[in-house]
């Protein structure tokens, strides 16, 4: 199978790394300006433990996810977080970002950085929540009528246990 960047344009090419590196200053920019404000408290610090909490989160389903890969790379990975949520992984790197911009919020009280970086956190929670539903409905489009998918989707959510 060729990969997908071989198959992408120049243009597309520059488009999506201007995004990439756009999104990347924004995430950048949350973390200077945290650290540059001076105001590290209490709040600072909670925010900081979400943010571990989120990347722990990531770290334990992409772990649970490639030890599942090594034994089936077929199948559906249901095991661990994957019991539960879909998108574990996904949902650990939102719980990250929101960790991150919470942090801003507590550090600082001048509107320009909360502006600049509400860009760069709502850029990443359109694109964590837009990936999870495309793969979702990609997975759904390939198994069909798939007994076992439709019943894993059936008794976990998207990014979020399925409490009902």
């Amino acid at each position: 199978m060729e990969p997908v960047t071989r198959k992408l344009t120049a243009p597309i090419k520059v488009i999506t790394w201007l995004f990439t590196s756009s999104l990347m200053f924004f995430i950048s920019f949350n973390a200077w300006v945290v650290a540059s404000s001076g105001h590290i408290h209490t709040t600072v610090w909670a925010a900081l433990t979400v943010m571990i909490g989120g990347l722990a989160i990531e770290t334990i389903a992409d772990n649970h996810k490639q030890r599942f890969k090594k034994s089936d790379k077929e199948g559906l990975c249901q095991t661990g977080l994957f019991r539960t949520i879909r998108y574990p992984n996904y949902l650990g790197e939102i719980i990250f970002h929101l960790g991150l911009y919470w942090a801003l919020v507590s550090a600082t009280d001048q509107l320009y950085p909360l502006i600049l970086v509400s860009f760069g956190t709502g850029w990443i929670l359109i694109l964590m929540c837009d990936e999870a539903v495309t793969r979702d409905r990609t997975r759904q489009t390939r198994t069909g009528d798939n007994d076992i998918f439709n019943e894993y989707r059936e008794k976990t959510g998207l990014l979020l246990p399925k409490l009902f």
